[in-house]
């Protein structure tokens, strides 16, 4: 199948996965764009072992998991940077 069929097909499935995880609009657009790149980088190494919309939903799972897991590191970072810097004003 063609990129730009699987594209048409699974945009607005991927889209919907992506918001479920997310609940952002911006984001969830972004992370579907992250997955079609993906598949189109990849597209040339699917074996036709699975369904190929299994495979992509797995990317897209895979991809929103991700920045769910980078946006938690930040935010942790955050709040040690914002807890050291409470405690270092309340020294006086």
């Amino acid at each position: 199948m063609e990129f730009n069929e699987l594209y048409e097909i699974y945009w607005d499935k991927i889209f919907r996965l992506c918001m479920g995880y997310v609940n952002d609009s911006d984001q969830a657009k972004d992370l579907a764009q992250e997955t079609f790149i993906t598949v189109w980088e990849k597209l040339s190494t699917f074996r036709n072992e699975a369904n190929i919309g299994t495979w992509i939903f797995r990317i897209a799972t895979n991809t929103c998991l991700s920045q769910i897991k980078y946006n938690k590191k930040i935010y942790t970072e955050e709040l040690e940077r914002q807890s050291s810097r409470n405690k270092g004003g309340n020294s006086r």
